[in-house]
């Protein structure tokens, strides 16, 4: 059997991403692995923030987005615990499929769990195919 120490686990706190967070919990709890549960804030969804007036309103928009993201992940921890698996939360800045692969490489992760909703909105309609290709690539490294 593979011994598996680190489950990683993206989250954009959409339906199907919280459930994958489930079944990550599930795992690494019979594998007694370490969960990675990383949520990355793209700025790039945000329009507005090319407009801002300065680099101060920037920074202050990206800090209050960082903020809100690090209390959903704090909340959702809290609304599903899982005894004996140590969590730890990961808040990054940059773009999603980069920003996994490249944690879960410097994590040396055994296992990546994601939801998947590339297609349901006009985003996945846009960049769908891009966001196959990434989760091939996620799939091959690991």
């Amino acid at each position: 059997m593979r011994e598996i120490k680190r489950v990683l686990c993206p989250i954009d706190f959409s339906e199907h991403s919280i459930r994958a967070y489930r079944y990550a919990l599930s795992i690494a709890s019979h594998y007694k692995a370490k969960l990675l549960l990383q949520h990355v804030v793209e700025l790039w969804r945000y329009l507005s923030a090319d407009f801002s007036a300065t680099p101060t309103l920037l920074t202050e928009f990206c800090d209050t987005l960082c903020e809100k993201a690090e209390e959903q992940l704090q909340q959702l921890v809290k609304t599903y615990p899982y005894d004996g698996v140590e969590t730890e939360r990961i808040m990054q800045q940059g773009v999603a499929a980069e920003c996994t692969l490249d944690l879960a490489q410097a994590q040396k992760a055994d296992l990546i769990v994601m939801g998947h909703t590339a297609g349901e909105d006009l985003i996945g309609w846009c960049w769908g195919r891009s966001r196959n290709e990434s989760c091939e690539r996620l799939r091959a490294r690991c």
